[in-house]
């Protein structure tokens, strides 16, 4: 029993520091995809204060296949030509990046929530 006392003692440190990299880095991944969203703008459209979610465990061996299980993303504000809604909820299954910056994604299937107030719907039909 001594002599695998020291062997499981690393076994169980090695184990903590994966489950800590793995939550670090899918925080890390989380502000990026965040930062990438409300920088950018796609035909008029554009994020403001975006929240990502990315499911699944273990995270890093979703980095390394670029498969993701779920990327959840929510925004109280999303911001259109036409206007805005007050909240969107956008839920992307089997999520595949072609690279590591997300730059470049491929969704399996999505759903999208949206809340639109009424002052917004009065001014989609001119009823100001």
């Amino acid at each position: 029993m001594r002599r695998a006392l020291p062997f499981l003692i690393t076994a169980a440190v090695v184990i903590v520091l994966l489950l800590v990299a793995d939550r670090v880095a899918v925080s890390m991944a989380e502000r990026q995809v965040e930062q990438k969203l409300s920088e950018k703008s796609v035909m008029g459209i554009s994020l403001k204060d975006p929240q990502v979610s990315i499911e699944g465990f273990p995270f890093l061996t979703q980095v390394i296949a670029k498969d993701f299980h779920r990327i959840n993303v929510r925004s109280q504000d999303l911001v259109f030509p036409q206007g805005s809604l007050s909240s969107v909820e956008l839920r992307l299954d089997r999520v595949r990046s072609r690279d590591y910056g997300f730059d470049h994604i491929e969704v399996g299937s999505y759903s999208v929530d949206a809340a639109v107030s009424y002052a917004e719907i009065a001014k989609l039909f001119g009823q100001h």
